[in-house]
């Protein structure tokens, strides 16, 4: 065997060897309110270690995969994207001018 090819090989190798073993696949569905599906980040934490994997789904898309290692799982997704904003909305609420009147 020539030189190139045995470096070749090792390359290959080395790579097979580095490269993350996954026990299977988490899969499943994705809805939200309204008319339509936002593009969401959809993540999944391992109970045990809380290392997370995620994946980002496209507005409209119904579904997700991730590839993920052997454990138990918390599974969330996250709204991203146009028109998402990073922080929580808040309201303000005026004063009631009844007794009886609400808040909010």
């Amino acid at each position: 065997m020539d030189a190139t090819l045995a470096r070749h090989i090792t390359a290959i190798a080395a790579a097979v060897a580095s490269a993350p073993v996954w026990a299977g696949a988490i899969t499943g569905g994705v809805a939200f309110p309204g008319d339509s599906i936002p593009a969401l980040t959809v993540v999944a934490v391992d109970q045990k270690s809380g290392k997370q994997f995620q994946v980002e789904t496209r507005a409209g898309q119904r579904s997700y995969r991730l590839d993920v290692a052997d454990g138990s799982y918390i599974v969330f997704a996250v709204p991203h994207g146009a028109g998402v904003g990073d922080e929580p909305v808040r309201h303000r609420c005026a004063a009631p001018t009844a007794p009886s009147a609400s808040a909010c």
